[in-house]
């Protein structure tokens, strides 16, 4: 009895796993299209390529979330390529808001001098929304008791200091 629960579990398992996998010419899940539809329209609009969804970035993604979820802390994760967000209350925004909060940014940012215009107020997550040479991106998302915690990695990384965004 305990070989046959064990097989079933492998078996929902692997399910499980092949279902939220995407290979060459897969489509993605719908939460995976969603964050790839609202951040490939804000990079078409500056004229830089559309991303491509990457499994490996969406795990590491979920792994900060969850990670900041179960500590309620609010940091990244200290590498290159992330744009986090946080909405209260739990389960009101969707992936289209908070792109589009990231993109808002755009208006704080002078391309000529490749800086924010109020250093006061964010530029960083619209320039990597839209760094030209980043081609993968990988989003999740976390909850605790007070806020969704949304997590985008992207690769190439961007928001190098020395080069402009596009």
């Amino acid at each position: 009895m305990q070989k046959w629960l064990l097989a079933m579990f492998y078996l929902i398992g692997a399910a499980a796993m092949t279902a939220f996998a995407t290979g060459p010419g897969d489509t993605p899940p719908a939460f995976a299209q969603e964050m790839l539809t609202a951040h490939n329209a804000v990079r078409r609009k500056i004229g830089v390529p559309s991303l491509k969804w990457s499994d490996k970035l969406a795990e590491r993604a979920a792994e900060w979330a969850n990670t900041l979820a179960k500590t309620g802390a609010s940091r990244m994760q200290g590498i290159p390529g992330q744009n986090i967000a946080y909405t209260t209350p739990p389960g009101t925004a969707k992936a289209r808001d908070i792109v589009a909060a990231w993109a808002a940014e755009a208006s704080n940012y002078d391309h000529e001098k490749n800086a924010c215009i109020d250093g006061k107020r964010r530029c960083n997550h619209f320039t990597q929304v839209v760094w030209r040479s980043s081609s993968l991106l990988g989003c999740a998302t976390a909850r605790d008791a007070q806020r969704d915690i949304w997590v985008c990695d992207y690769d190439p990384p961007g928001n190098n200091v020395a080069e402009k965004p596009y």
